[in-house]
């Protein structure tokens, strides 16, 4: 296990599934570069609309245009009094290569599993975002957790009215 001082406990423990993560932030546009945001964003997985306490990611600019860096929590194990330990780990997102540098890099077994899965979809959604704000109508801003939520919210209410 992971030495990291950072292990807390928190609430929520997700299981890796199948499930990607989506901009759960507000104020957000899009810039023409390998980050495709105009500032950090908080990323949420895309399964449920709700406070997500340790599977948030923060998401910001790198050090050179190219990167990105990402702050993530990984579930170390479950606390019967109080949820789930985690650890805090940043992860440095090379853009352009496609590539992630693990901070701290002594990560084993399930932690770094659990960090490759996720720095993976962030890489994924990055890459996704950028694809979307140069394709066609061009739209200024990315999909959020609310836009989402508010359409499944507006499917079942649909799905309500046609089961009358």
């Amino acid at each position: 296990m992971c030495e990291c001082p950072a292990n807390r406990p928190s609430r929520i423990l997700l299981e890796l599934g199948d499930w990607s993560y989506v901009v759960d932030d507000t104020g957000i546009e899009y810039v023409n570069d390998w980050y495709p945001y105009s500032r950090s964003v908080r990323l949420a997985p895309d399964v449920a609309f709700y406070s997500w306490r340790n599977e948030y990611v923060g998401v910001r600019p790198g050090p050179e245009p190219h990167c990105a860096v990402a702050a993530l929590r990984l579930a170390v194990r479950r606390n019967p009094n109080a949820g789930v330990i985690v650890v805090d780990v940043d992860a440095l997102l090379d853009l352009r290569a496609d590539t992630v540098t693990l901070r701290p890099d002594e990560l084993t077994g399930e932690l770094l599993h659990q960090a490759q899965v996720k720095t993976r979809r962030v890489l994924d959604l990055l890459a996704a975002e950028r694809l979307r704000q140069r394709t066609p109508p061009y739209p200024p801003v990315p999909v959020t957790a609310p836009d989402l939520a508010q359409q499944r919210e507006e499917e079942r209410a649909r799905d309500r009215e046609q089961e009358q």
